[in-house]
């Protein structure tokens, strides 16, 4: 075994974040250029980013460079939101025990997170663990995220990443997706709010005891250097 490829939020991290807050932010962009009472807090920003898109140029007839402008304009005004919840970030519980293992066995320790780059980046150094990671791959390094496995070319690249000597470990079915999809194991966290969502990955754990399950199951199934 040689990668592990993390979530960052809810498998790393508790990361407080405040949707409503976040998803007001972007439907108030998205209504400043033209899109009223088309969206509200119970739509999601990824759906509502997609729906805008495909709005923006085919009934608007919006450039792709003006509807880059746009969105670009949504993603600043959610980064402001999220680095908010960067700053207040804490580990999840005794996480740091199974970062230190990986990194005591040699394993590559890779971030694949929905938030750019910066936001992850200051998460990390905020709950201390930024030290035990090789690389992180942000929504804004990437030119499709997660659950598409271009999430993970530029890593896969970069690290010599194969599919059978790594495991992914996230919180929400588009991480379990795309480790699916490029054929690794999976390993679920399972928390409160999604015991029902993750059916199809190999492994899952409770999040309150993420680290020695985790590392048990390392153990059974894989060989460490």
């Amino acid at each position: 075994m040689k990668t592990i490829l993390y979530d960052m939020d809810g498998t790393l991290v508790y990361f407080q974040i405040d949707y409503i807050k976040a998803r007001r932010a972007a439907i108030n962009v998205l209504e400043k250029w033209g899109l009223k009472n088309r969206y509200n807090v119970k739509n999601t920003i990824t759906s509502a980013v997609d729906d805008a898109r495909i709005v923006f140029g085919n009934e608007y007839g919006y450039s792709d460079e003006k509807i880059g402008e746009i969105l670009n304009e949504v993603n600043d005004a959610i980064v402001t939101i999220e680095e908010q919840a960067a700053h207040i970030a804490k580990p999840i519980t005794n996480i740091e025990h199974l970062l230190r293992f990986g990194k005591k066995h040699n394993l590559q320790h890779i971030i694949c997170t929905y938030n750019t780059h910066r936001v992850a980046e200051l998460t990390l150094k905020t709950a201390k663990l930024y030290q035990y990671i090789d690389d992180i791959y942000g929504r804004d390094d990437v030119d499709e995220a997660k659950p598409s496995t271009v999430h993970l070319n530029a890593a896969i690249e970069k690290y010599s990443i194969k599919p059978e000597n790594t495991i992914l470990i996230g919180d929400h079915g588009a991480d379990i997706q795309l480790g699916v999809n490029f054929g690794c194991t999976t390993i679920a966290v399972i928390t409160e709010h999604n015991k029902d969502s993750l059916v199809k990955s190999d492994f899952s754990v409770e999040q309150s005891n993420i680290a020695d399950d985790v590392m048990k199951i390392i153990k059974d199934n894989f060989t460490l250097m």
